[in-house]
Order: structure tokens, then C-alpha cells, then sequence
């Protein structure tokens, strides 16, 4: 059975509290507004996210909520002018109030035969790194 059949009978994409989750095998995504027109994301291989250590270079707007959509095979967040869509597979793609591609994920493997993205090159979206001296 291929990932995108794997994908479809366990649930990949979730809500917890006003940021999108997607979760499959060892890593997790997570997209949440932050501030006008846009996002913060956060990926992580670790059993957890760390919440510990905030990261952001600003502080979290408060008040502020997505408009979350899930479907079988994509979910999606909206922030004012601005819409991340993630699909099964993770790919992750930010659109303008137009539709157009802003910003979209390099990948180049053989996940997803039907996608236009569909090599033999095996490149993953994100790569994650140890950090050494670290568990």
C-alpha cells in the first residue's frame, strides 16, 4: 500500500487550539497565525515540539485565530491575505488572496507517483539535523 493510501486510513492533519498540525511517522508540522498576514512554522522530528523555548522573534499577536480547513488529502489555514496548505504527504505551499504561489516546498521524490514533484532525486521537503552534545 503506497503513503498516500497509509495517509488516507490514519489522520494526519489535526487542530490544536488555532495552529494546524500535521503529523506522520517521526516529524510534525505545526502552522499558526502569527501576526497580519502570516504564520509561524515549526517542524520537528522529536517525540514533542518544544514549547519550552519560544524561538520567535516577536511575541504572539494576541486574539488572533486561523481559518482551519481539513480534507482527506489536504488542510489548509487562512490568515488574512494569506493561505498555507499542507498536503498528505506534507508538503507545505503559501498562497496569496489571489491563489498565486508565494512560497512553496522543494521536494523531488517518489511519495506521491501522480504529483507533478514525482523523481527518482529522493529530496525530502525538510531536512532535520542533530544538534551535537544533544540527546
Amino acid at each position: 500500500m503506497g503513503l498516500i493510501k497509509a495517509n488516507a486510513l490514519k489522520q494526519v492533519f489535526s487542530r490544536q487550539e488555532d495552529r494546524l498540525v500535521w503529523h506522520f511517522d517521526a516529524q510534525t508540522l505545526w502552522v499558526e497565525p502569527w501576526g497580519l498576514h502570516s504564520f509561524r512554522v515549526r517542524a520537528t522530528q522529536n517525540a514533542q515540539m518544544d514549547v519550552q523555548e519560544d524561538w520567535a522573534l516577536l511575541p504572539k499577536p494576541q486574539g488572533q485565530s486561523g481559518s482551519i480547513q481539513i480534507g482527506p488529502h489536504e488542510a489548509t489555514i487562512v490568515n488574512g491575505n494569506i493561505t498555507a496548505r499542507i498536503s498528505d504527504v506534507g508538503k507545505l505551499t503559501f498562497f496569496n488572496q489571489r491563489g498565486q504561489v508565494l512560497l512553496e516546498e522543494q521536494v523531488r521524490n517518489r511519495v506521491d507517483v501522480t504529483a507533478d514533484y514525482c523523481s527518482a532525486l529522493d529530496m525530502e521537503a525538510r531536512e532535520f539535523y542533530p544538534i551535537l552534545g544533544g540527546d
